[in-house]
């Protein structure tokens, strides 16, 4: 039989006592006590028990009671015990008081064996202390606490010295209408000169002097110092300063103070210390942009949109009326802009982050419709991309932008209005339904001060909170002095949604919903998100090298270079015209930036030119963007449960996006419905389809990007119809979609979902009479075809869509969505795609070189094995490749896995291996089958595998491994 390891280390150390000679007492005494001779040998039985006993000796508790550090009497000590074995068992505390042992507090050691406990001595002195540990009971040695006396109390302060002959002058802002809750530097001085305290004070009407707040320093030793005067009372105001030991104060100044213009952006001196909480308002009547659209078929003559779907959704008439005055193209109800608390959450290298202090204020753009009720459901939008300037802003942003036309080069739409054209087709039935709609500036937009100087841009958690926290201040009650008159009541209840920048936005409201939920009190009932920024890796990817980039790029650079400027500053990415002119762009306007930025791309989108950021592809740069993408991947919504960045599978989400989107991309978008799908989301899909198939050249096989909506237009693309799904065949313009989701969401509807049908054809090759969509026709060019007169130019429409009407003389027919030179076409126009239709014996018919599509859009596949006839879109999101190493069957062979795993594209790895402290190569292989997978038999040693840079990848190296064999 052999014995457990601890009865070995038992009978050795019953051994070790014998040696020693300890046993001998005993022994003395058995051999006295009996004259027999004695055998000394131990049965089987007996040694295996005189080995537990040992053992058992060897295993019993000790109790180590740590040396106490001396306290000063009235302070707390501090008792910290350990236990051996750790384990955890009720210790009691002692003191020794009169001689006898007073217990002072029990605790239980923790899975350490450790514990500890503070208590107030009662005298000064050296205090014995002690520790006893129960069942079996176990006491630690006595242990010396030494406890000093009670210091002696301070000498009272002497008394204030009588007031100075001096006196204290101030130099007042010498403006005549000052702004509340703005700082104004006001100059102090003191004679005869020394360092004393001021403080600024103020007095409103017959009320009483006091102290401002934040408005207090001490002058310098020649006497002079700058204080800050920040009022937030309205109206007018006296103002004085006062001096410490300075019998007279300052001459009084009076002034007044406005709360008018674009005060609202001035953060007060004190905000409230919650989030969520409204600060102040100001009530704005906002109207419309006008938006004319000329009739294609007679440019001589305005086009008037009309309201069309089911439900009906469009532009007011009065946006492309030009007969109407934009006065008079009122916003139904009452607007307000406020300014409200969020947090900021600080992004880090780590692709982490976490909120860092104290609230922040940020602003928003609120419209109140007529006929809102109490309880009334909430739609929080999320903007666009527009720039990060105030100009740029959709609450304050309300003036032209010089410079920013991008085909006049003359002056665009302001935020406020590019935000309301993007929202134009909606809007106006959203508050017709009686919705409150709240939109967010997002953290570091529009506000004055130190907070404007650190941008928030496509940083989820940020955006989360700001749609979170700007819902729940609409429920702060009417609060006059802060011009905010309340609502009835805004609803618990709300829909998030937006476009671009706002559809990661949305969908990061629903990622952060179980986290910011129950902490606001609100219930998020939905998301739309509208031509989402999704993968923002692949965006990097593919428009890294584009004139799109020095539009984007700018503003994400500044984001996160700002929170990490070191690590942006150890792994650029940019070229030197990017450096050069980054703080030049970042002050730009969306719509600046694409202007100025011809200047790197004199011709076109689609041509090349000079770069905001080097190449990902290049080797050079492959580590720099790797650290990058690990950033970026965190701020991608992603549906695998757990996950910080994951979307609820439960939450009802609506994506929209266009066929032609070049910005955000089709295909990233087009991923992230694979994957979303695939992961069981509760979601359904809607993409504008292509209207006129225009080619260019005409010989193309497939419809080009330009004549299907686009990332700018996708919701206000009026003429395009949802696929829908073969339960729900729904013909429906994408805003009258947005406007169902919302409904059925308040109305507590499940949502139809179409994931089903994403690998369905969907095919438009139908007569024109029947056609299931609106306005499939190009302008034409080069031919004695005179449009006004083609019959080609008009539909029938559906019940569900219904065909053009007429307001007064006017008929609406649609807008010409592209451009097709005839002539280039080939004979008889029965080649290539440039018209989805053909004239041919006198009637047209469907051209049979259109390509069908489904869910999925067309164009270039830009994931890795992107396949159409296959369905498949590649790795979703951005994962950079990882290669593992690990020893198998006994550690005797080595184990080599690289992610992601592509099909038929194996990789080629090096296989290292520790010789003299030195790793050296001893093979060459690559992984193989659908895993990317490799298994060799190698001898004894430690060894790594090594990837070198290929397929887009960086060098990669696997931790190392101990193989035995």
């Amino acid at each position: 039989m052999t014995l457990h390891r601890r009865a070995w280390v038992a009978l050795f150390s019953a051994i070790a006592l014998l040696l020693t000679g300890l046993a001998a007492p005993a022994l003395a005494r058995a051999q006295t006590e009996s004259p027999e001779p004695v055998d000394n040998r131990l049965s089987a039985a007996e040694e295996f028990f005189a080995t537990e006993d040992v053992a058992a000796q060897a295993k019993q508790p000790k109790l180590h009671l740590k040396n106490p550090d001396p306290v000063t009497l009235g302070d707390k000590a501090t008792l910290r015990v350990q236990l051996k074995p750790k384990k955890k068992k009720k210790v009691n505390f002692h003191q020794r008081i009169s001689g006898s042992w007073e217990k002072i507090n029990s605790k239980k050691t923790n899975k350490k064996g450790r514990a500890k406990v503070k208590f107030r001595p009662k005298a000064a002195g050296d205090l014995k202390v002690r520790a006893v540990a129960q069942k079996p009971k176990v006491k630690s040695q006595t242990k010396k606490l030494v406890v000093s006396p009670t210091p002696p109390p301070p000498p009272p302060p002497p008394p204030p010295p009588p007031p100075l002959d001096a006196k204290v002058t101030a130099s007042w802002p010498s403006d005549a209408k000052l702004e509340v809750d703005k700082d104004y530097p006001v100059s102090v001085r003191v004679e005869p000169a020394g360092k004393v305290t001021v403080q600024l004070q103020s007095k409103v009407g017959a009320g009483a002097w006091t102290d401002l707040e934040r408005s207090s320093t001490t002058t310098k030793a020649n006497g002079r110092g700058t204080i800050f005067l920040n009022q937030p009372v309205v109206g007018e105001v006296k103002l004085r300063v006062v001096a410490q030991g300075v019998k007279d104060p300052s001459a009084v100044d009076t002034a007044d103070f406005t709360d008018g213009g674009d005060t609202l952006y001035n953060v007060p001196a004190t905000l409230p210390g919650k989030t969520g909480k409204l600060v102040k308002a100001q009530e704005r009547d906002l109207t419309y942009p006008k938006v004319p659209i000329k009739n294609p078929l007679d440019p001589t003559q305005d086009l008037i949109v009309p309201k069309i779907g089911t439900p009906q959704a469009g532009p007011p008439e009065c946006v492309t009326d030009p007969a109407i005055e934009r006065k008079d193209c009122a916003i139904p109800g009452k607007q307000y802009r406020f300014m409200y608390t969020t947090e900021r959450w600080v992004p880090d290298s780590s692709g982490g982050g976490k909120v860092q202090g104290p609230p922040e204020a940020a602003t928003a753009l609120l419209m109140v419709p007529e006929n809102v009720q109490p309880n009334a459901e909430v739609v929080a939008w999320g903007h666009p991309t527009l720039g990060q300037a105030n100009q740029c802003s959709i609450s304050r942003g309300v003036d032209m932008i010089p410079d920013a036309n991008p085909v006049t080069g003359g002056p665009a739409p302001g935020g406020q209005d590019t935000n309301l054209i993007d929202m134009i087709f909606f809007l106006d039935e959203m508050l017709a339904k009686g919705y409150i709609v709240v939109m967010p500036d997002y953290l570091g937009i529009a506000v004055n001060g130190p907070t404007s100087q650190q941008k928030t841009y496509v940083v989820g958690p940020q955006e989360a909170r700001d749609m979170y926290f700007a819902v729940e201040a609409l429920q702060t009650p009417a609060k006059p002095d802060l011009n905010w008159p309340g609502l009835p009541e805004a609803g618990d209840n709300f829909v998030a949604m937006g476009h671009s920048q706002g559809g990661h936005a949305a969908l990061w409201t629903g990622i952060l919903s179980d986290k910011l939920g129950p902490r606001t009190g609100l219930n998020l009932k939905g998301v739309v998100a509208a031509a989402p920024a999704t993968d923002l890796n692949m965006l990097v990817q593919e428009e890294a090298l584009s004139q799109v980039n020095w539009i984007l790029g700018p503003e994400v650079i500044q984001t996160f270079a700002g929170y990490m400027p070191e690590f942006a500053l150890k792994n650029n990415v940019l070229t030197q015209a990017g450096m050069d002119n980054l703080a030049r762009f970042t002050q730009m306007c969306t719509t600046q930036a694409l202007v100025a930025s011809a200047e790197f791309f004199p011709d076109g989108l689609d041509a090349p030119g000079i770069p905001f950021m080097q190449d990902p592809a290049d080797p050079k740069y492959a580590q720099e963007f790797l650290r990058w993408s690990k950033i970026f991947s965190a701020q991608i919504p992603v549906i695998e449960q757990g996950k910080p960045n994951s979307f609820p599978k439960d939450m009802p989400l609506q994506l929209i996006s266009g066929t032609a989107d070049n910005i955000v991309l089709s295909q990233a978008n087009a991923a992230f419905q694979e994957s979303f799908c695939t992961g069981g989301a509760n979601m359904s899909t809607y993409w504008t389809p292509v209207m006129t198939g225009v080619a260019n050249p005409p010989t193309a096989t497939a419809p080009t990007s330009t004549q299907a909506a686009d990332h700018i237009n996708v919701l206000a693309f009026p003429f395009g119809n949802n696929v829908g799904s073969s339960s729900n065949k729904v013909s429906q313009i994408s805003s009258g979609s947005v406007l169902e989701f919302t409904a059925d969401r308040f109305a507590g509807k499940a949502q139809t979902q179409n994931c089903a049908d994403r690998a369905k054809e969907h095919s438009f090759k139908v007569g024109v009479k029947n056609i299931d969509t609106w306005y499939i026709f190009p302008q034409l060019e080069g031919t004695s075809i005179k449009p006004q007169n083609a019959k080609f130019y008009e539909t029938n429409g559906t019940p569900d869509l219904v065909a053009p009407f007429k307001v007064g003389d006017k008929t609406n027919p649609g807008p010409a969505l592209g451009v097709v030179d005839v002539k280039a076409i080939p004979p008889k126009n029965t080649s290539g795609c440039g018209l989805p239709y053909i004239y041919k014996n006198l009637a047209y018919k469907a051209n049979p070189d259109c390509t069908e599509w489904g869910l999925y859009p067309y164009d270039k596949l830009i994931y890795p094995d992107a396949s159409v006839s296959d369905k498949t879109w590649g790795t979703y999101p951005f994962t950079p490749a990882l290669i593992k190493a690990k020893a198998i069957k006994n550690r005797s062979k080595l184990h080599i896995n690289v992610n992601p795993d592509l099909a038929d594209r194996d990789y080629k790895v090096k296989v290292h291996k520790k010789k003299n402290g030195k790793w050296k190569k001893v093979k060459t292989t690559r992984t193989e089958g659908a895993k990317d997978t490799k298994v060799l038999n190698r001898g004894k040693g430690k060894y790594r595998v090594v990837m070198p840079v290929q397929k887009n990848n960086p060098k990669m190296v696997s931790k190392s491994v101990k193989l035995k064999r």
